[in-house]
């Protein structure tokens, strides 16, 4: 049987939405999604391959039945269910990206942060944190210079560039 790209879309989105709820404020790099368990088991084997090739999901080990959302996924999730534009979640981006700058003010070198330090200073969540930088959120969402992982310590320091919160401009 076939299903319409209507019907395709709308389990795909349902599914990306599901996945979002459960993640809650956990890591996307660590929470993983049982295609063959509830309430995912619903949903139809085809859907779980289109959201591979998309890019929206990946799965664990290169095969399913377990699978993550990747960062497109996670971006694409937030967008779908209206996250983004949510007053909670500008506030959240907000308190964030005061952290981060405070960081560097005043100085001419870019600033290395640990997520634990951020925590503790802006209160959020891990997740919240962690998906934000790996997603690149401040710059996608809010179009400034964001911060980076500094290499090899992915998930725990963090890297504050000297321009950060400018604007990105096009030039």
């Amino acid at each position: 049987m076939t299903f319409s790209a209507d019907a395709r879309i709308a389990e795909m989105r349902s599914v990306l939405s599901l996945m979002l709820r459960h993640l809650g404020t956990q890591r996307i790099c660590t929470t993983y999604f049982d295609a063959t368990q509830q309430p995912f088991n619903g949903f139809l084997a085809t859907t779980w391959l289109e959201l591979t090739e998309l890019h929206y999901i990946a799965p664990l080990f290169g095969r399913g039945p377990n699978y993550k959302l990747t960062n497109r996924g996670y971006v694409k999730a937030l967008t779908e269910i209206g996250v983004l534009s949510s007053p909670q979640f500008k506030s959240d981006l907000g308190k964030l990206a005061a952290t981060l700058k405070d960081s560097i003010k005043g100085r001419i070198q870019p600033a290395p942060l640990s997520v634990q330090t951020i925590l503790n200073i802006s209160g959020l969540d891990d997740g919240f944190v962690y998906n934000t930088i790996e997603c690149n959120l401040l710059e996608t969402i809010l179009g400034m210079h964001g911060a980076h992982w500094v290499s090899k310590f992915e998930g725990v320091i963090v890297m504050v560039p000297i321009t950060f919160g400018q604007q990105k401009v096009v030039f």
